[in-house]
């Protein structure tokens, strides 16, 4: 059985990673992913890089 504490600290450590990856982006890089969360999912950005022409 899976030890719900451990998940628990294991989702923190995921999210203090995160915070930390987000908070070294520059601003341009942070007003980008703002954009691509309002209403669009991860596919959705990644097919706008690959195909739009």
């Amino acid at each position: 059985m899976v030890d719900a504490n451990n998940l628990k600290g294991k989702a923190e450590e995921l999210k203090n990673k995160a915070t930390d990856a987000y908070n070294k982006l520059d601003d341009k890089q942070k007003e980008d992913l703002k954009g691509k969360g309002k209403g669009k999912g991860l596919l959705d950005s990644v097919k706008g890089k690959l195909g739009k022409k």
